[in-house]
Protein backbone atom coordinates (compact mmCIF):
# COMPACT_ATOMS: atom_id res chain seq x y z
CA UNK A 1 0.00 0.00 0.00
CA UNK A 2 2.63 2.54 1.07
CA UNK A 3 4.43 1.84 -2.20
CA UNK A 4 1.63 2.13 -4.64
CA UNK A 5 0.43 5.10 -2.71
CA UNK A 6 4.16 6.95 -3.19
CA UNK A 7 4.10 5.70 -6.91
CA UNK A 8 0.74 7.60 -7.86
CA UNK A 9 1.68 10.52 -5.41
CA UNK A 10 5.08 11.09 -6.78
CA UNK A 11 3.84 11.86 -9.96
CA UNK A 12 2.69 15.43 -8.60
CA UNK A 13 5.63 17.54 -9.58
CA UNK A 14 4.94 19.77 -6.60
CA UNK A 15 5.65 16.89 -4.35
CA UNK A 16 3.53 14.99 -1.76
CA UNK A 17 2.98 14.26 2.06
CA UNK A 18 1.63 10.76 2.84
CA UNK A 19 0.62 9.54 6.30
CA UNK A 20 0.70 5.37 7.10
CA UNK A 21 -0.64 4.40 10.38
CA UNK A 22 -0.39 1.16 11.50
CA UNK A 23 -3.51 1.74 13.27
CA UNK A 24 -4.13 -2.23 14.84
CA UNK A 25 -1.16 -1.88 16.73
CA UNK A 26 -3.21 0.25 19.03
CA UNK A 27 -6.45 -2.15 18.69
CA UNK A 28 -4.30 -4.97 19.54
CA UNK A 29 -2.52 -3.99 22.34
CA UNK A 30 -5.75 -2.39 24.43
CA UNK A 31 -6.93 -6.45 24.43
CA UNK A 32 -3.24 -7.36 25.32
CA UNK A 33 -2.96 -9.34 22.05
CA UNK A 34 0.68 -8.08 22.06
CA UNK A 35 1.34 -11.27 19.26
CA UNK A 36 -1.07 -9.48 16.61
CA UNK A 37 0.24 -6.28 17.68
CA UNK A 38 4.36 -7.57 16.50
CA UNK A 39 2.49 -8.67 13.56
CA UNK A 40 1.61 -5.31 12.36
CA UNK A 41 4.92 -3.90 13.61
CA UNK A 42 6.66 -6.66 11.51
CA UNK A 43 4.25 -5.47 8.26
CA UNK A 44 5.25 -1.75 9.31
CA UNK A 45 8.92 -2.54 9.10
CA UNK A 46 8.59 -3.34 5.73
CA UNK A 47 6.82 -0.26 4.73
CA UNK A 48 9.35 1.58 6.61
CA UNK A 49 12.25 -0.33 4.68
CA UNK A 50 10.75 0.48 1.64
CA UNK A 51 10.05 4.00 2.31
CA UNK A 52 13.82 4.24 3.57
CA UNK A 53 14.81 3.32 0.03
CA UNK A 54 12.76 5.41 -1.77
CA UNK A 55 14.38 8.43 0.04
CA UNK A 56 17.50 7.11 -0.28
CA UNK A 57 16.84 6.79 -4.23
CA UNK A 58 14.96 10.83 -3.73
CA UNK A 59 16.93 12.84 -1.96
CA UNK A 60 14.67 15.35 -1.73
CA UNK A 61 12.65 13.47 0.42
CA UNK A 62 12.25 13.09 4.55
CA UNK A 63 10.79 10.22 6.02
CA UNK A 64 9.53 10.34 9.87
CA UNK A 65 8.78 7.29 11.75
CA UNK A 66 7.26 7.87 15.49
CA UNK A 67 3.84 6.36 17.59
CA UNK A 68 1.54 9.26 18.85
CA UNK A 69 1.04 7.35 22.37
CA UNK A 70 2.32 4.46 24.65
CA UNK A 71 0.80 1.54 26.23
CA UNK A 72 3.64 0.62 28.37
CA UNK A 73 4.73 -2.76 26.88
CA UNK A 74 8.03 -4.13 27.87
CA UNK A 75 9.97 -6.82 26.35
CA UNK A 76 11.71 -8.33 29.43
CA UNK A 77 13.19 -11.86 27.92
CA UNK A 78 12.72 -14.31 24.95
CA UNK A 79 10.39 -16.98 25.22
CA UNK A 80 10.96 -20.87 24.42
CA UNK A 81 7.98 -22.20 22.24
CA UNK A 82 8.67 -25.64 22.47
CA UNK A 83 7.69 -25.43 26.35
CA UNK A 84 4.66 -23.98 28.15
CA UNK A 85 3.89 -20.80 30.55
CA UNK A 86 6.19 -19.00 32.82
CA UNK A 87 8.59 -21.83 31.86
CA UNK A 88 9.51 -20.91 28.65
CA UNK A 89 10.91 -17.43 29.32
CA UNK A 90 14.04 -16.52 28.90
CA UNK A 91 16.01 -13.65 30.43
CA UNK A 92 19.49 -12.68 30.51
CA UNK A 93 21.81 -15.06 28.81
CA UNK A 94 19.01 -17.46 28.26
CA UNK A 95 16.95 -14.72 26.22
CA UNK A 96 18.69 -15.89 22.63
CA UNK A 97 16.97 -13.49 19.43
CA UNK A 98 13.79 -14.33 18.06
CA UNK A 99 13.69 -16.53 15.02
CA UNK A 100 10.63 -14.72 13.69
CA UNK A 101 12.18 -14.58 10.48
CA UNK A 102 10.85 -12.50 7.06
CA UNK A 103 9.06 -15.61 5.42
CA UNK A 104 5.68 -14.17 3.41
CA UNK A 105 2.36 -15.54 3.00
CA UNK A 106 1.05 -15.20 -0.47
CA UNK A 107 0.22 -11.77 -0.01
CA UNK A 108 3.48 -10.61 0.97
CA UNK A 109 2.77 -10.63 5.35
CA UNK A 110 5.04 -11.77 7.12
CA UNK A 111 4.34 -15.11 8.57
CA UNK A 112 3.67 -15.70 12.47
CA UNK A 113 6.10 -19.01 12.64
CA UNK A 114 8.65 -19.33 15.04
CA UNK A 115 10.46 -21.92 17.78
CA UNK A 116 11.87 -18.75 20.09
CA UNK A 117 10.02 -15.55 20.46
CA UNK A 118 9.90 -12.65 22.95
CA UNK A 119 8.34 -12.35 26.49
CA UNK A 120 6.43 -9.36 26.76
CA UNK A 121 4.51 -7.29 29.94
CA UNK A 122 2.36 -4.60 30.19
CA UNK A 123 2.52 -1.87 33.00
CA UNK A 124 -1.55 -1.09 33.36
CA UNK A 125 -3.99 -4.01 32.95
CA UNK A 126 -6.88 -5.72 34.16
CA UNK A 127 -7.20 -9.45 35.82
CA UNK A 128 -6.04 -11.56 32.74
CA UNK A 129 -4.55 -14.77 32.16
CA UNK A 130 -1.17 -14.69 30.43
CA UNK A 131 0.07 -17.68 28.40
CA UNK A 132 2.72 -15.59 26.20
CA UNK A 133 1.56 -17.43 23.33
CA UNK A 134 -0.63 -16.02 20.32
CA UNK A 135 -3.80 -17.73 18.95
CA UNK A 136 -5.30 -18.12 15.86
CA UNK A 137 -9.22 -17.34 16.94
CA UNK A 138 -8.77 -14.16 19.13
CA UNK A 139 -10.14 -14.19 22.87
CA UNK A 140 -10.86 -11.18 24.84
CA UNK A 141 -8.86 -11.13 28.30
CA UNK A 142 -11.69 -10.03 30.09
CA UNK A 143 -15.65 -11.23 30.85
CA UNK A 144 -18.12 -9.28 32.35
CA UNK A 145 -18.49 -10.15 35.83
CA UNK A 146 -22.48 -9.16 35.70
CA UNK A 147 -22.32 -6.88 38.59
CA UNK A 148 -20.21 -3.74 36.27
CA UNK A 149 -16.99 -5.37 37.28
CA UNK A 150 -14.56 -7.52 34.60
CA UNK A 151 -12.75 -10.69 35.37
CA UNK A 152 -10.20 -12.88 33.70
CA UNK A 153 -11.52 -14.98 30.64
CA UNK A 154 -11.89 -18.23 32.19
CA UNK A 155 -11.50 -19.64 28.50
CA UNK A 156 -8.13 -18.44 28.31
CA UNK A 157 -7.16 -19.18 31.85
CA UNK A 158 -7.36 -22.70 30.67
CA UNK A 159 -5.17 -23.19 28.22
CA UNK A 160 -2.20 -25.19 28.82
CA UNK A 161 0.60 -22.78 30.70
CA UNK A 162 -1.96 -20.32 31.48
CA UNK A 163 -1.33 -18.34 35.07
CA UNK A 164 -3.40 -15.29 36.39
CA UNK A 165 -1.81 -11.61 36.36
CA UNK A 166 -3.81 -9.79 39.12
CA UNK A 167 -4.26 -5.97 37.34
CA UNK A 168 -3.69 -2.57 38.76
CA UNK A 169 -6.65 -0.71 36.72
CA UNK A 170 -10.20 -0.56 38.26
CA UNK A 171 -12.52 -4.03 38.51
CA UNK A 172 -14.37 -2.11 35.82
CA UNK A 173 -11.57 -1.85 33.23
CA UNK A 174 -12.16 -4.90 30.59
CA UNK A 175 -9.01 -3.81 28.95
CA UNK A 176 -5.40 -2.04 28.98
CA UNK A 177 -4.90 1.85 28.37
CA UNK A 178 -2.54 4.25 27.22
CA UNK A 179 0.36 5.69 29.03
CA UNK A 180 2.28 8.83 29.10
CA UNK A 181 5.64 6.96 27.66
CA UNK A 182 8.12 8.88 25.80
CA UNK A 183 8.49 7.84 22.71
CA UNK A 184 11.24 7.17 19.96
CA UNK A 185 11.28 9.11 16.59
CA UNK A 186 13.45 8.06 13.65
CA UNK A 187 13.96 10.33 10.69
CA UNK A 188 15.55 10.26 7.30
CA UNK A 189 16.34 12.57 4.52
CA UNK A 190 15.96 16.04 3.78
CA UNK A 191 15.35 17.62 6.82
CA UNK A 192 16.18 14.86 9.09
CA UNK A 193 18.64 17.19 11.09
CA UNK A 194 15.49 18.90 12.70
CA UNK A 195 14.49 16.10 14.46
CA UNK A 196 16.94 15.54 17.25
CA UNK A 197 17.24 15.49 20.88
CA UNK A 198 13.87 15.42 23.29
CA UNK A 199 11.04 17.37 21.92
CA UNK A 200 7.14 17.52 22.69
CA UNK A 201 4.81 16.04 20.19
CA UNK A 202 3.09 18.82 18.93
CA UNK A 203 6.37 20.17 17.70
CA UNK A 204 6.60 17.11 15.35
CA UNK A 205 4.45 18.83 12.97
CA UNK A 206 5.91 22.38 13.09
CA UNK A 207 9.60 20.75 12.02
CA UNK A 208 7.93 18.98 9.43
CA UNK A 209 6.20 22.17 8.08
CA UNK A 210 10.19 24.06 8.50
CA UNK A 211 11.67 21.40 6.34
CA UNK A 212 9.23 21.27 3.50
CA UNK A 213 9.69 25.46 3.49
CA UNK A 214 6.41 26.34 3.88
CA UNK A 215 7.59 28.89 6.28
CA UNK A 216 11.25 29.39 7.36
CA UNK A 217 10.17 31.06 10.55
CA UNK A 218 8.11 27.43 11.63
CA UNK A 219 10.45 25.32 14.15
CA UNK A 220 11.83 26.15 16.82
Amino acid sequence: MTQKAVETLSQNPNGFFLLVEAGMVDKYEHPLDWQRALWDVLELDRAVAWAKQYAAEHPDTLVIVTADHGHSISVFGGYDYSKQGREGVGVYQDAKFPTYGDRKDANGFPLPETSWGIAVGFAATPDYCETFRGREVYKDPTISDGKGGYVANPEVCKEPGAYLRTGNLPVNSSQGVHTADPLPLFAFGAGSQLFNGLIDQTEIFFRVAQALGLNPYLGR
